[in-house]
């Protein structure tokens, strides 16, 4: 073949506290976590004890986006991307609404140090500029509600609160921020659908003194503040009818509530959600929480048949880019196994792998498929480390063993299609490609490795034409524009070809577009 594509890539989504040297940490439930140190960096010590979040100090993090404000290709891109979501959630009837969280950057502007006020450029607003009249799409913005205006006589919030809506020594807003914000989004909510809102008269607030994600990483450790925790009354009930805990944080909770209409909620999220939580599964008669993740994956939709689903999100992902056709599916990321032994073995190969020790995650892999629990899914990411390391042979097996456990997963037959490329069986690859683009249409990454593996063969045009086909609906994956432009230029269209570069360069264009600085 003449076309390969970079080996496959996978994301670190949440980290855990200190872990000792190589990084690596057990979790008390067996699952392997990651460092949360680098991951949050040192805090920013701001007036009245207030802290910001940096980000990893060794790399580019929120504290440089939000001097620079969003660079043109995220807001490209997320633009394009919360369009799609919103089209293909509403040919399915279902609703879409998308929270952003404004982290303490942008909602507490009055105690940030000198050096940054009146220089921090909220991402949000451009992207609500350039989403205006989007069909299907309700964004909401929490800063209004974080921004208090109770008329009580002053109180530890501000402007007279009864209680602070941010947290000064954490990343997060607290309870009563939370639930300021869930009033707002669920009765717009219910301008549209039947649910069961939680209303002032049914919530009090208690308090305890609590340390924070940022404070514990001071030294000497900072102190503890007084946050408001949210007691919920009126007869409001739900309870838990499933969890579960995947590597690095990732959890699937679905809820049931008797007191709440019968509506449906899938809920994709961060951790900005834990404080809401409480409220959204008592408004709806059956809620599925899905984080950490900013896609929207909709096999999950066609799984769970939800009325609405909610996107909940921390500002500051808008300077990054949305990898909704990253080559995974809803259960290779929320429903794999790391508790059996072959579970926790996978978890270690895939911090490794994360880590970019790819050799060693092959290692790893070695001899997994003796352990007790061994299924497809932890084939599946031992195929993907033996890529990696360039053991095409092992990874070859090891991808078509994953496919003969599981032939329905896309990932799975992507994995085989990838492998089988790599082995030097294009003929095969091509077979497994057709079958993963076929089965899941609308996700971009199954189409890219199809289309690379025409063109590899030659067969541009036909190539061109399933690309010209998948970009009609999957507008907002850069590979599937690029390949695309490559192929109308080797054959010879330039106009097409100027078309489908323009949109790469949209997509993925670095510069930082005109931002506006958030006032003090």
């Amino acid at each position: 073949m003449s076309r390969r594509t970079t080996p496959p890539q996978t994301r670190a989504s949440g980290r855990s506290r200190r872990a000792p040297d190589p990084g690596i940490a057990r979790h008390a439930t067996g699952t392997t976590m990651i460092d949360l140190q680098p991951h949050l960096g040192t805090p920013i010590e701001g007036r009245n004890g207030q802290f910001y979040y940096r980000g990893d100090e060794s790399r580019v993090g929120p504290y440089d986006h939000y001097l620079a404000g969003i660079r043109r290709g995220a807001l490209a891109s997320w633009t394009a991307t919360l369009a799609r979501r919103a089209r293909e959630l509403g040919r399915r009837g279902i609703r879409y609404h998308v929270v952003v969280v404004p982290g303490a950057h942008v909602a507490c502007p009055e105690d940030l140090p000198d050096d940054l006020r009146g220089r921090i450029r909220a991402p949000f607003p451009r992207l609500q500029a350039a989403l205006a009249g989007t069909d299907g799409l309700r964004l909401h913005y929490a800063l209004a509600d974080l921004v208090s205006r109770d008329p009580s006589p002053p109180g530890p919030g501000r402007d007279g609160a009864p209680h602070r809506t941010y947290r000064r020594n954490d990343t997060h807003w607290t309870e009563y921020g939370a639930y300021r914000n869930y009033l707002t989004v669920c009765r717009a909510i219910a301008r549209e659908l039947d649910v069961r809102v939680v209303e002032p008269a049914d919530v009090t607030f208690a308090t305890k003194q609590a340390f924070g994600d940022l404070s514990i990483l001071r030294l000497p450790e900072g102190r503890p503040e007084t946050i408001p925790l949210a007691v919920i009354r009126g007869g409001h009930r739900a309870h838990t009818v499933s969890k579960n805990t995947t590597v690095v944080r990732n959890r699937v909770i679905r809820m049931r509530s008797d007191t709440a209409p019968a509506t449906a909620a899938l809920i994709f999220h961060d951790s900005y959600a834990t404080a809401q939580a409480k409220f959204w599964a008592r408004s709806f008669g059956r809620t599925t929480f899905a984080g950490v993740t900013h896609r929207v994956y909709l096999d999950a939709v066609a799984r769970e048949r939800p009325d609405v689903v909610i996107s909940i999100m921390a500002e500051h992902r808008l300077f990054e880019w949305p990898n909704d056709h990253d080559p995974w599916t809803f259960a290779d990321d929320f429903e794999s196994d790391c508790r059996s032994p072959a579970g926790r073995r996978t978890a270690d190969v895939m911090v490794l792998y994360r880590q970019q020790k790819i050799a060693a995650a092959a290692d790893a892999a070695a001899g997994i498929g003796a352990e007790p629990g061994f299924g497809a899914y932890h084939a599946r990411v031992a195929a993907q480390a033996l890529i990696g390391a360039h053991r095409v042979d092992d990874a070859l097996a090891m991808a078509m063993t994953a496919l003969s456990l599981d032939r329905e997963s896309p990932s799975n037959l992507w994995m085989a299609a990838y492998a089988s490329l790599y082995a030097g069986k294009p003929e095969d690859a091509l077979t497994l490609a057709t079958w993963a683009a076929g089965s899941d249409p609308h996700h971009g990454a199954w189409t890219e490795l199809l289309a690379s593996i025409l063109i590899g063969l030659g067969r541009r045009e036909e190539a061109a034409l399933v690309l010209e086909r998948a970009v009609a609906a999957v507008d907002d994956s850069p590979g599937l524009w690029r390949l695309l432009a490559e192929t109308r230029e080797a054959g010879g269209r330039p106009g097409p070809a100027r078309q489908a570069r323009a949109m790469v360069d949209a997509l993925t264009g670095e510069e930082t577009g005109p931002g506006r600085a958030l006032d003090a």
